[in-house]
């Protein structure tokens, strides 16, 4: 939680002097030369099949292309708006999947939380 609302303000604060996707590009570069020195300094080597690696593609698209709606809309307005209106989906969109494609149980404990969860992230964001 620490590292991440570090960089949530990093971006913000650069933002006002750089475009928010050149900040994005830069921390995947970064992120890309650490991942890829700790492969190597454990001696590992990435072996997926082309479903894998199709999942993969995906997967780093979306997560690509959410980053950069999140990354601009920061800069175009205040990030305590721009977070729990974000958290809100990072919340309610993998908690319905799950329901719907991995058939998770869904108790009463389940709804409550999911409730009380948005309705604090809706007051945080008023």
């Amino acid at each position: 939680m620490v590292i991440q609302g570090t960089v949530l303000f990093l971006v913000k604060f650069f933002s006002l002097s750089v475009h928010p996707l050149v900040i994005l590009l830069f921390q995947y570069f970064g992120s890309f030369v650490g991942v890829s020195s700790y492969l190597l300094y454990k001696g590992l080597t990435p072996r997926l099949s082309k479903r894998e690696l199709g999942v993969a593609l995906l997967s780093g698209f979306l997560v690509s292309t959410g980053l950069s709606f999140y990354y601009l809309a920061i800069s175009l307005t205040s990030a305590s708006r721009v977070v729990p209106l974000h958290n809100v989906g990072i919340t309610l969109i993998p908690s319905l999947l799950g329901f719907v494609f991995l058939k998770e149980k869904v108790d009463k404990r389940v709804v409550i939380g999911l409730i009380f969860s948005i309705i604090s992230i809706i007051f945080l964001t008023i």
